[in-house]
């Protein structure tokens, strides 16, 4: 406690206690500890409601933090049912669970940590678990003494040391019978995996404890150099999005690439759960020259490749905060000032032998077909399940797909003019024609549409 500076002198510590025999012996240890360093202690239990002796092990708790003179802080949550509420899984739900609750107990007692139990079994344990989900040295350097609110005073000490230590001191506990449970995988590494690697080396707790250590000294050092090249990089960071610029992106190697990345993923999720190897690479395949798609959906995050930018945000799409869709403006032949949108548009009818039915080689002049356009005219907005068949495509493809892989900025996308006849879009304008309305060597009558700004 004293070498990773756990607690001060005079704080309040919420101490987690489950019943089980190492957050009783923390619990024990703490309260020996109390007045030598002036802690007040505040007894923290969450009864999951998942095992049939789990409201004894509350009342146990409450036994023992009252035996003790402890403030006793308790709640229950049937967190079976919240899982399927959420449709979650169960012990990921769990562990939410005990997070939200940790942390609503801590404001209530005025604690500025909470304690934990965790032993260097726990923490070997969980690199092993982490380490055969692939992940990378966040997930191997888990359950360090101190993260955030969160101490663990015997992260140091076995759990053979810690029951040990409870027999001779004639301490009482609860047995969580679900430990013998070899169905569960952290219960497979428990009995199986660590002993076998025991015979191997017999000091393997404290090897994994070190290369926990190192591994996490690793993370530690990456992210205090990615902070400098994150500032030339990132454009802009708000609520559930961050933007990124693609040519100071590729000024950096591949895997400064991917770290940005995963980094982004984590500023609008707020973690990296659930992310892991292949969807940063799909994230990272935005960058490629020989890419397909312009978007990757990912698990909590969307990240869309725009022009010289790559935006990486937590909602399908973002949006601009006050946008409203584009009301439909009616358009004839001639000059048409759409001033709502700071768009002039010029619509002719030509012969097709004439000079005005040839191309122009700009994308903001474009001819259809006149006889294959169901007149009246109307510039709009798009709509939700908006859909239409790009020049050169056999079948029809969602409006918001389009514009994604035409590299239409996000923040565009709403109030991108969109010329429709009577059926539906001709012209995403200055983008792509609607196949239907094509010229052909059929066509007689030239619809010529020319769209720019107003000055």
């Amino acid at each position: 406690m004293a070498k990773h500076a756990m607690v001060a002198r005079g704080d309040e510590l919420l101490v987690a206690v489950s019943g089980g025999v190492d957050s009783v012996v923390l619990l024990e240890l703490l309260c020996r500890l109390a007045d030598e360093l002036s802690m007040t202690l505040t007894v923290a239990h969450l009864d999951h409601g998942l095992r049939s002796t789990s409201a004894e092990d509350a009342a146990f708790v409450e036994r023992l933090a009252h035996a003790r003179g402890l403030r006793f802080v308790g709640r229950h949550v049937d967190v079976r049912d919240l899982a399927r509420s959420r449709g979650g899984n169960l012990e990921a739900t769990a562990r939410e669970c005990r997070h939200e609750f940790l942390e609503h107990a801590m404001v209530q007692v005025g604690a500025r940590r909470v304690a934990l139990g965790h032993s260097l079994d726990d923490r070997a344990e969980t690199v092993l678990f982490n380490l055969a989900r692939g992940a990378g040295l966040t997930g191997l350097g888990a359950l360090p003494p101190v993260r955030d609110r969160i101490v663990r005073p015997l992260i140091a000490v076995s759990r053979a040391e810690i029951r040990a230590f409870a027999v001779d001191e004639g301490l009482s506990w609860c047995e969580d019978e679900t430990n013998a449970d070899r169905t569960l995988s952290r219960n497979r590494i428990r009995h199986c995996v660590l002993p076998e690697l025991a015979r191997i080396n017999p000091k393997v707790l404290d090897a994994f404890a070190r290369a926990s250590d190192l591994a996490a000294e690793e993370a530690a050092l990456a992210a205090t150099l990615l902070s400098s090249v994150w500032d030339s990089v990132c454009l802009t960071v708000e609520d559930g999005q961050v933007v990124l610029s693609v040519p100071a992106l590729r000024e950096s190697v591949e895997m400064v690439q991917r770290a940005l990345l995963r980094r982004a993923l984590a500023e609008v999720r707020g973690d990296l759960t659930g992310i892991e190897r292949v969807h940063v690479d799909n994230a990272h395949g935005l960058l490629s020259p020989y890419r397909g798609a312009r978007v990757v959906h990912l698990p909590g995050a969307t990240v869309c490749l725009e022009r010289d930018r790559i935006v990486v945000s937590s909602r399908e799409e973002p949006v601009v905060p006050g946008s409203a869709p584009v009301p439909s403006h009616p358009v004839h032949l001639g000059v048409n000032d759409l001033h709502g949108l700071g768009v002039r548009l010029v619509l002719a009818l030509d012969d097709a032998s004439s000079e005005g039915a040839t191309a122009s080689g700009t994308p903001f002049v474009e001819r259809a077909d006149a006889d294959r356009v169901a007149f009246p005219l109307h510039v709009r907005g798009r709509l939700p399940g908006d859909r239409f068949r790009p020049l050169g495509m056999t079948g029809q493809k969602k409006l918001n797909a389009f514009m994604i892989d035409a590299a239409i900025p996000a923040a565009q996308r709403d109030r991108w003019p969109l010329l429709c006849d009577q059926r539906g879009i001709i012209w995403v304008t200055g983008v792509r024609l609607a196949d239907p309305v094509k010229l052909t060597c059929a066509t007689r009558k030239v619809l010529r549409m020319e769209a720019g700004t107003l000055r």
